[in-house]
């Protein structure tokens, strides 16, 4: 338990100090730089355990996966607060940009995260298939989550896809 323990609160605080919610010391970029390169550390450490199949670094894995997740939701929290006391009493209701993106930006974007959402979906899926064949039920349960969400995603990714008007040809 104590390596567990260890694991979580080592991710919660290696993300307090990245400043998960408020970061007052990186520009964006350098911030996100500093997250996508933790978060794909992470992703190993992950892969390194199922390889490996160590019981103490499993257990450190898990561990770190529990705090990573707490801290995630923590600043997903932190977000939809502020998110509530800028627009009012209605979070749904958030003030359009005057620079929304263009049909042919909002393309790329969307088949940049449905090529995302189509790894974690395959990712999640093959744990589960895993999960399910070491006959851990509550785990693979768990697991229903992700893998329905990821597909629901790519179902509106697609709808939202195909509802863009088409890029105008170029004049010949």
């Amino acid at each position: 338990m104590w390596v567990f323990l260890s694991g979580l609160g080592a991710m919660a605080a290696f993300l307090a100090v990245i400043g998960i919610t408020r970061n007052r010391v990186l520009g964006v970029k350098g911030w996100t730089a500093v997250w996508t390169s933790a978060s794909l550390a992470f992703a190993g450490f992950i892969v390194a355990a199922f390889a490996f199949q160590d019981a103490l670094f499993t257990e450190a894995v898990q561990g770190a996966a529990a705090g990573y997740v707490l801290s995630v939701g923590v600043h997903t929290a932190h977000h939809y607060v502020e998110l509530r006391r800028e627009v009012g009493s209605n979070a749904e209701d958030h003030p359009q940009s005057s620079t929304s993106p263009g049909p042919a930006s909002e393309r790329r974007r969307i088949r940049r995260r449905a090529i995302l959402v189509a790894g974690l979906l395959v990712f999640h899926a093959a744990l589960l298939v895993r999960t399910l064949s070491t006959g851990s039920l509550v785990f693979a349960a768990l697991l229903v989550i992700p893998v329905g969400i990821f597909a629901v995603r790519l179902v509106a990714y697609g709808t939202r896809l195909a509802s863009l008007p088409e890029a105008d040809a170029p004049a010949t």
